[in-house]
């Protein structure tokens, strides 16, 4: 029973350590972004000079394996004089949002390089679109696109608003507590059983002993006197 009762604690505790390595990093990577974003609104918030990006739609989507909108991706901050034809990059748009697309051609200009960019599934450059025959200016870069992790950005965002929060902050913490109430309360239990069990041992002891002891000093009044 004791085995029993230690291998279900060791479970648990397994399974809280488990949710504590897994959520304790993604609540604190949410807590810098959304902290870094309201200390400097105008700028994108980002970790050792990564910014993360949930994309909204499929304009960079053309196969499996491609960015997709509810992609979360990583874009590194890097030297503008570094990029190239076929690098794909985040930057700021003429809406003044941010965008990630291909760059399709670098030109050369007194402010430094300027790109003409592309979404791979769009059938026009985005400066046809939104800035005229403007290039984008080497400022406007915000990094170049890294990596993604497909579908989470959704989950990002849910992770930002005060809802997302209180599940992924509160509920991991209850789950703690209720964790470190139900280890205590084995603990105590299993006391409490071997208390009972040494009570029960004395207790019989005793009766033993008792049983024995009327006996004896009977036995030592029947016997004859000796002269």
């Amino acid at each position: 029973m004791y085995t029993q009762a230690k291998r279900k604690m060791s479970a648990s505790a397994i399974v809280g350590v488990v949710l504590c390595i897994l959520l304790i990093p993604i609540l604190l990577f949410n807590s810098v972004i959304i902290i870094k974003g309201l200390v400097d609104p105008d700028n994108p918030p980002s970790i050792f000079g990564v910014y993360p990006f949930v994309v909204v739609t499929d304009s960079m989507y053309v196969e499996k394996g491609d960015i997709k909108g509810g992609d979360l991706i990583f874009s590194k901050k890097v030297d503008p004089d570094t990029l190239e034809k076929g690098d794909i990059i985040s930057f700021w748009d003429a809406q003044g949002s941010i965008t990630t697309h291909r760059i399709v051609q670098v030109l050369q200009t007194e402010e430094g390089p300027a790109f003409y960019t592309k979404g791979d599934a769009n059938p026009t450059q985005d400066q046809l679109i939104a800035r005229g025959d403007d290039p984008i200016a080497a400022a406007d870069v915000v990094g170049l696109y890294k990596s993604r992790i497909g579908g989470v950005g959704k989950f990002a965002m849910f992770l930002q608003q005060p809802l997302g929060l209180l599940c992924f902050a509160g509920i991991p913490i209850l789950l703690f507590i209720i964790h470190d109430v139900l280890q205590k309360r084995m603990v105590m239990s299993q006391k409490d059983a071997k208390n009972k069990a040494l009570e029960e041992e004395l207790e019989r002891l005793r009766r033993k002993e008792a049983e024995k002891s009327p006996a004896s000093e009977a036995g030592h009044e029947d016997a004859p006197s000796q002269q």
